[in-house]
């Protein structure tokens, strides 16, 4: 049977991006859902249910099958395999859920001193949370307050641990401050930054990080057209929270002082974490860190290995055909 055209573009393309995010999944250890489907490709049609359309896709319905809106390899063939699998699942979205919790105690303990938005991102924001994950944060600060920010929430996580012993840590994996971040975000990306910044669960700041989502609207709409157009819909009306934080020259001499210092720390930290995980094998979970006075950003190796799949997506329109070059932090 043909794969018939269900989408935004050719039905071999669809599939293609179906396969992409099944590829990614396995690298993540998780599942794709018909909800990821749904809103990342364009194979369903507008009111359609996947399971009813499924044996429209024969390179797909061989290897794989629906249960519980998940879809799981055919070659798992024992029940207990099965329950195993979708157990895991679940326990990834409950984790993920109690993740989110502990974000919002530290974001109330971090106060609003300094912050334009405070967002989970990573793992927890896809709710596909393993054991041994991190609470990302991704967090957008005010002009030269990247550092004085930094350093406080760094020593803020370190309480947090102590009184909560049972809580995750926290990896600050992407700090910018206001004007680096609004450059960034009305700068062409490529698909993982794209689905990232559309996953985020922003837990302060929603207002300006929906103003940054309007920056980026055509190049991420151009990736992912349905999620972009569910994440506008939920804040229809908002704008771009405009007051622009002044220049300081007390402020802005701390911000750099604190690079200089507490960010050398880090950096001495990240070398010597990086041997002891070079030593232990543990080759996917090297990192590198890229920092300068308005932005600090951790990317390990797993996380480039997600970005090289991703960059299999191709956007829908011509009008972005080669985000790698635009991928380069603005200067």
């Amino acid at each position: 049977m043909t794969e018939e055209p269900m989408g935004f573009s050719s039905p071999t393309d669809e599939v293609s991006r179906v396969e992409l995010l099944l590829a990614i999944a396995r690298v993540k250890g998780s599942l794709l859902s018909a909800k990821d489907i749904d809103e990342l490709t364009g194979l369903l049609p507008a009111g359609s249910d996947l399971r009813s359309i499924w044996n429209r896709f024969p390179s797909l319905d061989s290897r794989y099958e629906l249960q519980g809106g998940l879809l799981i390899e055919k070659h798992v063939k024992s029940s207990q395999a099965r329950t195993e699998t979708l157990e895991d699942s679940n326990q990834r979205k409950a984790r993920a859920e109690r993740y989110i919790e502990y974000a919002r105690e530290f974001s109330f303990l971090s106060g609003k001193r300094w912050i334009r938005v405070l967002s989970v991102a990573g793992s927890t924001s896809y709710k596909a949370t393993s054991e041994n994950d991190d609470i990302d944060i991704f967090c957008v600060t005010e002009k030269d307050s990247l550092w004085i920010y930094l350093t406080k929430a760094l020593l803020l996580a370190r309480v947090f641990k102590l009184v909560r012993p049972g809580s995750p840590r926290f990896c600050f994996s992407c700090v910018l401050d206001e004007d680096y971040a609004r450059r960034l975000f009305a700068s062409p990306n490529d698909a993982l930054f794209a689905r990232d910044a559309l996953t985020a669960q922003v837990l302060r700041g929603s207002l300006f990080y929906d103003g940054l989502l309007q920056r980026g609207g055509q190049w991420l709409s151009d990736y992912f057209p349905k999620l972009h157009g569910l994440r506008r819909a939920q804040h229809v009306g908002t704008f771009e929270d405009t007051n622009v934080t002044r220049p300081i020259v007390a402020r802005k001499a701390l911000n750099l002082f604190l690079f200089l210092t507490v960010g050398y720390y880090v950096r001495l930290k990240s070398i010597l974490l990086n041997r002891k995980l070079r030593r232990a094998g543990r080759l996917d979970s090297l990192f590198r860190v890229i920092s300068s006075p308005d932005h600090c950003i951790f990317e390990s190796q797993s996380y480039l290995a997600l970005r090289r799949i991703y960059g299999e997506f191709k956007p829908y329109s011509a009008e972005y055909p080669s985000p790698e070059k635009a991928r380069g932090q603005p200067t």
